[in-house]
């Protein structure tokens, strides 16, 4: 084994065991004695946003999307983020990519929904939301934003049954349950 596999692996070891800083420091040597290693910063990327340190961690990120462009998992963790920086049209774009690699990438679908409603994109954010349900249908946020969108676009009926439909996902969702008392209550009027 060379040294930096012994560094990665001790790194690993260190992840583990509770001791991010140490896996960080770490996987810095291993990364500068082997910067072309994809695995070693997107592990350092991983533990950079643990540590709340996401400059950082899109740094690393970014250096192996340089290497190895088509990993749907490093776009989305660099996709999360930007978007955890406000960075909404980089966020997107990394959503995007992650999507075109991966289609079935629920969580994907659902943070672009999330990005594109911040963004005001309210039918694209349904859109988004559609999508991650065809991909995961028990995930019962996607549900739950889809109702918000709906509900938004005047459609309270239908916003109504995706909060339904989240609940039936995950009966005790609170936004669920708050969402649809005030939809229930709306659609009295």
């Amino acid at each position: 084994m060379d040294t930096a596999e012994a560094l990665n692996q001790q790194a690993i070891a260190a992840y583990g065991a509770g001791s991010p800083k140490e896996a960080v420091r770490l996987w810095q040597q291993a990364s500068a004695l082997t910067p072309e290693r994809v695995d070693i910063l997107t592990y350092l990327g991983s533990a950079l946003k643990g540590l709340d340190e996401p400059g950082a961690a899109a740094a690393h990120y970014e250096q192996a999307l340089q290497l190895q462009p088509e990993q749907p998992q490093v776009l989305y963790n660099l996709g999360n983020i930007r978007q955890q920086l406000g960075q909404l049209q980089e966020a997107a774009l990394c959503y995007r990519n992650v999507l075109k690699l991966e289609p079935g990438f629920a969580l994907a679908a659902y943070n672009l929904g999330n990005v594109c409603r911040d963004l005001g994109h309210l039918h694209e954010a349904g859109e988004c939301y559609r999508h991650a349900i065809q991909c995961d249908p028990n995930h019962a946020a996607s549900h739950n934003n889809l109702g918000n969108t709906l509900k938004h676009a005047g459609k309270l009926d239908e916003a109504i049954a995706c909060y339904e439909q989240a609940l039936r996902c995950h009966g005790d969702y609170p936004d669920a349950l708050y969402n649809l008392g005030n939809a229930l209550y709306e659609s009295e009027d």
